[in-house]
């Protein structure tokens, strides 16, 4: 996990399945396995509660990345964020895929880190833009970039199109105005951020079911100590079934 952690180096999963196969090896005194697609579940759904290193790799860029999202991160963040050419890091994260991060930022640690969290939301099926893909200085959405105008609405505390959103629907302009506070004159403005939302947002004019992607780049795993948490998240939303667990671990164990 440390390795992990102290710089971003993309590994191929074609890597982790190697590993995967020495360990079940081992495990199993090099026979088949019947279940080893479980083994890395808790003992309570039948597993064997093994490291799933590939998931800890994820994990271990994901906590660093998490940071993009904060108002006033650690000076590494800030140098990181420096690097960004025209855009933020919050924008490429939440960025639809294919992109080259090597477009967007100077940082060879940056390119990186979104590289692999690339990875991961492929083997999520998470490709996507998300919703809560900043207003302002994002390659997306040029009215962010252009017009000043909107940073009145990010010290309001609009500061991702997901915070637009009132009790899950996209409100009226009076009703964001009244909400937030905001001066008047902001009308062009909000017919130009609803026109992007339109055209992007299948849900809309409601706001889309949070998933997991979306729980990291909106600042929800952001506090300290997390790491666990996510990782057991990772593993919850693995699409391996446990029904007819017990008979497969019979057949394996020699049991009745």
């Amino acid at each position: 996990m440390f390795v992990f952690q102290c710089l971003p180096i993309v590994i191929p999963k074609a890597f982790f399945k190697r590993v995967n196969k020495i360990i079940w090896g081992f495990v199993w005194v090099n026979k088949t396995p019947q279940v080893k697609k479980m083994l890395q579940r808790s003992r309570g759904e039948g597993g064997l509660a093994l490291m799933n290193f590939c998931n800890y790799y994820w994990v271990a860029n994901i906590a660093m990345i998490r940071k993009w999202v904060v108002r006033e991160g650690p000076a590494w963040e800030q140098m990181e964020a420096a690097s960004c050419k025209g855009t933020s890091l919050g924008a490429l994260l939440t960025a639809p895929l294919p992109f080259s991060p090597a477009r967007y930022s100077t940082s060879p640690v940056v390119a990186a880190a979104l590289r692999i969290w690339g990875q991961w939301r492929r083997y999520k099926k998470v490709e996507g833009a998300s919703v809560w893909s900043p207003i302002c200085n994002n390659h997306r959405f040029a009215p962010g970039r252009i017009d000043g105008g909107f940073r009145s609405w990010q010290r309001a505390g609009i500061r991702r199109m997901g915070d637009l959103f009132i009790d899950g629907s996209f409100p009226s302009l009076k009703a964001l105005e009244d909400k937030f506070k905001l001066p008047p004159g902001n009308g062009f403005r909000y017919l130009k951020v609803r026109d992007f939302l339109r055209k992007r947002v299948l849900a809309f004019p409601f706001l889309p079911p949070q998933g997991i992607q979306d729980r990291v780049v909106s600042g929800i795993w952001v506090g300290e100590g997390k790491v666990s948490d996510v990782y057991q998240e990772l593993l919850e939303v693995e699409e391996t079934p446990v029904e007819g667990l017990n008979g497969k671990w019979e057949e394996e164990l020699g049991g009745s």
